[in-house]
Parts: structure tokens; C-alpha cells; sequence
């Protein structure tokens, strides 16, 4: 996920995370709390599983192991992080701990690649959907986010109406491919996507940076056309925002399109050191809604952020107990 700034403000995010998974295999009352990670997945995965995170996350997308070519817009497959993902976060060990991964295919750069892909998009669909079925992970995560463009109106590259609808089209050809994949259990069980990634525009409050209203954002991310795609969820990157005036406007302007079951409200423990009342506040706030996924940027150690695992445990411990009660809760 890049651009940090920008991540507080938004989800889904128009960007995009698609991601599908199984709900069998979600935990027993079918919640999901999942982390974004990077960085020694070995480390990783003793604070998921077995470390002071036990019990508090039970799904992860590992970015590293698929991308977008800069120069064609084709699939890129890091065979090395694949096996890699299998040994740890797909062995006996995570699976016992109910741990469920959602490989995240991200690409920040120019729209004119994602172009080329939308328009190359059936054999960009089914090198995703081969790779979803020889690995066996549980879904995919897409996370699109052209900002070399998007955030300039005048740049004769920006995001266009047409583009939205090549967008929106490519995500519902996926999801329905991707859903339609046999073989391994956890990808037949699938019966939802995410899709995170998408600058709301709130009438107030603004800020100068974050260009609201900002319809040449929403060209690219035209909620009124992702809802009508076989996208299962989206994750809202404007609930990672520590503002407590435009929090709830952006719980609030999501389920103006979709329904509490296809959105993944994020949040971002790893930006600061947050009390636990804060922490509290946020997922509180998720449950009153019904919310059954919340989403987490990000569990990064050896970062500017986080450059210590000391860094990341305080970051995340106001965060770990209330995540252990909402997936042990009805």
C-alpha cells in the first residue's frame, strides 16, 4: 500500500483490494481480522501465530509475491516469496491456528499500465486464477492504485469515466473467474472478493491535501459501478483516519453503496502509538454495524515506522485484546 498519507483517508480504497475468501474456514462466527504484512515472514508468523498477536488475527496478505509488470501490464510471479508462502503461512502449523491468506497483487504506478492490463485483462485473469489454484491460497488481493495520476485533474493521464468502467469490468470478470475455480477446497469454498481502495469525498471536513470532492478520483473508483459487480468486499481506507469527525462519515458513506457484509473497514495500528480508549473507539464503532471483517495496515518490522519489533508490539498492543474478543464473540 503505498502513499502512507493517503491510506488514513481511505479504503476500499479505490484501489482496489479484491480479495475472495472462504467463510468456512473464516473463524467459528465467521469474523476476520486481517493484517497486512511485510517484511521476515518467519518473524511474522511467531507474532501471528504463537507470539503476542496469538488468537487476534486469522488472515493475511503478504505482498512480494505477485505484481504488475511497469512495462506491460502483465502478471509478475516471484517464485521464490510463492514457496516461501507456502512453507510458512500455508503449513501445518499456521492452517492448526485457522490463519487464511490473501496474496495482495499492488501496482502504484501509471494508469497507462493498468490500461494496457484492462485491456489484456483475459490473460491477466487467468494467470491469476492459475496461480490462486497451484498455490491454494484462499483468494486475492488486489490493490490498485495509480497515483502517479490520480491525484492531478490536469494531468492529461488522469483517470478518465472509461476507465472506471474498464476498472469495474476487469474486477467482475475476475471475481467470477476466481470463483469459479475447482480443485482445492479453500478456493471452491470461495464465495466473496475485496476490494479496498477509494478516496470518499465528504462535503466537510476537507483538507487542502486531500482533494475533496475529487471527481477525477472517482472516475476510477465508481462505487456505483463496483456495487453492481460480483465483488464480495471492500475495505475502507477512510476509517484509517485518526479524525474523529470524519470517522463515522466514512463508516457511514460506504453502506450508502454496500451492505456491512461487503466492506472490510481498515484500520492502521502501525501509524502511531494509539491509547486503548482510541483502539476501543474503532472497533466499537465496527460492531455496532454488524462489521464481521476489519482490515489492518500493517505488521511491518524493520521500517521507518516500525524500525524494532518492540515498535510493532506497542503499536499493536492496544489493538490485540479487543481483536481476541471480536473473533471469540457472536
Amino acid at each position: 500500500m503505498s502513499v502512507i498519507f493517503l491510506r488514513m483517508f481511505l479504503v476500499l480504497t479505490l484501489i482496489i483490494k479484491l480479495i475472495i475468501f472462504t467463510p468456512a474456514s473464516a473463524s467459528t462466527n465467521g469474523k476476520t481480522v486481517l493484517a497486512w504484512i511485510e517484511g521476515n515472514w518467519t518473524e511474522v508468523a511467531d507474532f501471528v501465530i504463537s507470539g503476542t498477536a496469538k488468537g487476534a488475527v486469522n488472515a493475511i496478505s503478504a505482498s512480494g509475491m505477485w505484481g504488475v509488470s511497469s512495462m506491460n501490464g502483465s502478471l509478475t510471479v516471484n517464485q521464490a516469496r510463492v514457496e516461501e508462502h507456502k512453507k510458512i503461512w500455508q503449513g501445518k502449523i499456521a492452517k492448526q491456528a485457522g490463519i487464511r491468506t490473501y496474496p495482495v497483487i499492488g501496482f502504484g504506478g501509471n494508469i497507462t499500465v493498468l490500461r494496457q492490463l484492462f485491456m489484456e485483462k483475459d490473460q491477466f485473469i487467468a494467470d491469476v486464477c492459475e496461480q490462486i489454484r497451484s498455490t491454494g491460497v484462499d483468494g486475492v488481493n488486489i490493490d490498485f492504485e495509480p497515483l502517479s495520476n490520480v491525484h492531478n485533474k490536469h494531468d492529461p493521464n488522469a483517470p478518465t469515466v472509461e476507465d472506471g468502467a474498464a476498472f469495474a469490468q476487469f474486477l467482475d470478470q475476475l471475481s467470477k473467474a476466481v470463483h469459479r475455480l475447482p480443485g482445492s477446497p479453500t478456493v471452491q469454498m470461495d464465495s466473496e472478493s475485496i476490494v479496498g481502495a477509494c478516496w470518499s469525498k465528504p462535503p466537510i471536513p476537507s483538507h487542502t491535501w486531500d482533494y475533496k470532492p475529487c471527481p477525477w478520483i472517482r472516475y476510477f473508483w465508481d462505487y456505483n459501478r463496483l456495487v453492481n459487480t460480483a465483488i464480495d468486499r471492500i475495505i475502507p481506507m477512510d476509517t484509517y483516519t485518526l479524525n474523529n469527525t470524519e470517522f463515522p462519515f466514512s463508516m457511514w458513506y460506504y453502506q450508502k453503496y454496500f451492505t456491512i457484509n461487503q466492506l472490510g473497514f481498515g484500520v492502521w495500528p502501525t501509524k502511531k502509538v494509539l491509547s486503548a480508549d482510541f483502539a476501543a473507539s474503532r472497533v466499537n464503532a465496527f460492531e455496532s454495524y454488524g462489521a464481521d471483517w476489519i482490515s489492518n495496515w500493517v505488521i511491518n518490522p524493520g521500517t521507518k515506522e516500525c524500525p524494532t519489533w518492540a515498535d510493532v508490539e506497542k503499536r499493536w498492543a492496544p489493538w490485540i485484546p479487543l481483536y481476541r474478543k471480536f473473533l471469540s464473540t457472536q
